[in-house]
């Protein structure tokens, strides 16, 4: 797929300004072991093509992510590794981390001796192209993710210590209320407790009060009947006494 800036009202041809070809590469392979040999085998890296003022960029002949240098570097330190793993005595381990430890620097130096030498190249090819070509050259050197700011991180760091500091707070004051919550629902339990306790004994000491009083009123009528029946026998005794002494008067006259 072609993708082609150009002004607008312009034809198509050789020398058209502010125009760009960029042309999609392979897919990515999925098995790991043809992603591992893509990149230590770089592909051909293609010139830049200048067509008047114009300039023209192919994405799938960028070439591999390092040198032939930096991938022959890396696969010392991989055997280097790999020896010091199946080294069978003590000197044998020792000399196979030196070698790579040495092995490690040596990639290490290579990295930064091409890095150094891309940077050259860029400032170089930046110093060929025109005034209109260089924001699309630094935007197809630019790196996909670019790194945020110390100060953008602080910024960031300290919001998010206040967001945790905020969310300890909430969470402790949440937690208090809850405790207040419970302690008052203990204490309205407690007095709801002493509240039935309180009635309980008031009609308790009622029942008592009544039960009391009931056995008063049945000792004072049972006095009552008492008396009434001793006045009654003694009227009953006077009263036979009588007749008794009337029958005895009444006995001698009629002798």
């Amino acid at each position: 797929m072609d993708i082609i800036a150009q002004r607008y009202g312009e034809e198509l041809s050789d020398h058209w300004p502010l125009s760009a070809r960029l042309t999609i590469g392979p897919p990515r392979q999925q098995q790991q072991q043809q992603q591992q040999q893509q990149q230590q085998v770089p592909r051909p890296r293609k010139e830049q093509l200048l067509r008047g003022s114009s300039l023209c960029m192919d994405a799938s002949y960028e070439g591999g992510r390092g040198s032939a240098a930096a991938a022959a570097a890396a696969v010392k330190v991989a055997e280097a590794i790999r020896a010091a793993a199946h080294a069978g005595s003590r000197k044998e381990r020792e000399r196979a981390a030196a070698a790579a430890a040495a092995a490690a620097r040596a990639a290490a130096r290579a990295s930064v001796r091409e890095q150094q030498q891309q940077q050259h190249k860029g400032l170089d090819a930046e110093q060929q192209l025109a005034a209109n070509q260089l924001a699309g050259w630094r935007q197809s050197k630019a790196p996909k993710v670019l790194g945020q700011a110390a100060e953008i991180r602080r910024l960031q760091q300290q919001q998010q210590q206040h967001k945790r500091a905020a969310a300890a707070a909430a969470a402790q004051a949440a937690a208090q209320a809850a405790a207040e919550v419970t302690a008052a629902a203990a204490a309205a339990e407690a007095a709801a407790q002493a509240e039935q306790a309180a009635l309980w004994e008031k009609q308790q000491q009622l029942l008592q009060q009544q039960q009391q009083q009931l056995e008063e009123a049945q000792e004072t009528q049972e006095q009552q009947q008492d008396y009434a029946a001793a006045q009654l026998g003694g009227e009953q005794q006077e009263a036979a006494a009588e007749q008794q002494d009337a029958a005895a008067a009444a006995a001698p006259s009629a002798a």
